[in-house]
């Protein structure tokens, strides 16, 4: 007949090490999305470099600013040798760009140049057209590709610093739920 065990089997539990080195590599996966996700992001800054008499000479264009304040585009300008023209318009639109001229700063050797801050979710394109001194250049360098700036309002740091926290603590637990499984 059937007979019933006294004693229900209890799973084995894992060990302390294995659990560990999960909460270990999950750790890892977690710390490896979110790097990941800083450099491709849509709001990473847009990064290159400009070769000026065989030197490079590193960019960073920004693609994410806050509606308290207008942005300022820099890119270097290695011995006052290059000038140009900020192109930009309303994103999307398929209007004509406006141009801004790029304002050498001889002290600071960049050339600068300003857009008009946007209300909160607004968004603008926009790329340079560079003078050096090997000829015309454009920042991207496709001739398809536009710099697109995206625009948000201020949030609280202790807002800001408690939503990442928690995103990546939840980002985190599931990892570790998912390799336990």
């Amino acid at each position: 007949m059937n007979e019933r065990p006294d004693r229900i089997p209890t799973p084995a539990r894992p060990s302390r090490l294995r659990s560990i080195l999960l909460w270990l590599v999950a750790l890892l996966l977690m710390l490896g999305a979110g790097a990941y996700q800083r450099r491709t992001g849509p709001t990473y800054d847009y990064r290159g470099a400009l070769t000026v008499d065989g030197q490079q000479h590193a960019y960073r264009l920004l693609r994410s600013e806050e509606t308290t304040r207008d942005v300022v585009v820099v890119v270097p300008n290695p011995g006052g040798k290059l000038g140009g023209t900020l192109h930009w318009r309303r994103y999307p639109t398929d209007g004509p760009f406006q141009q801004v001229p790029l304002q050498a700063d001889a002290a600071a050797a960049t050339l600068t140049a300003t857009l008009p801050r946007q209300p909160a979710a607004g968004k603008l394109e926009y790329h340079l057209e560079l003078t050096t001194p090997a000829g015309p250049a454009r920042i991207p360098a496709a001739a398809d590709e536009e710099i697109v700036l995206r625009f948000k309002d201020p949030v609280p740091l202790a807002w800001l610093v408690s939503h990442v926290a928690m995103m990546f603590l939840s980002m985190m637990v599931g990892l570790r739920a998912g390799l336990s499984a």
